[in-house]
């Protein structure tokens, strides 16, 4: 089972070093969350999946901001869907 890097930050001196190869499989991990989130997967899905704690996505998805950018896209395809229905029913109209 894969677990993220500790979310709490632990005094200079109880700091373990992480390798840059830890850091890059951590990165990466995140990354596939990340990918996997933002296609609409829920954090306890996401959660089976990795292995990771479903605690663990939800506060990469604040600390990221990954529903923001999902709202900009939903809303962004709801403004497209409200424009072409527009269209499509003035064209009738007329």
């Amino acid at each position: 089972m894969q677990t993220a890097t500790a979310e709490i930050v632990p005094a200079k001196s109880q700091q373990k070093r992480i390798s840059p190869r830890s850091r890059q499989i951590d990165v990466s991990l995140r990354q596939q969350v990340e990918a996997l989130y933002k296609s609409g997967y829920l954090p306890a899905v996401i959660a089976k999946q990795t292995g990771l704690n479903k605690a663990t996505i939800a506060t990469w998805a604040n600390r990221f901001h990954w529903r923001e950018a999902c709202d900009k896209v939903v809303q962004a395809c709801e403004n497209g869907v409200v424009a072409t229905v527009a269209d499509s029913l003035k064209r009738r109209s007329e």
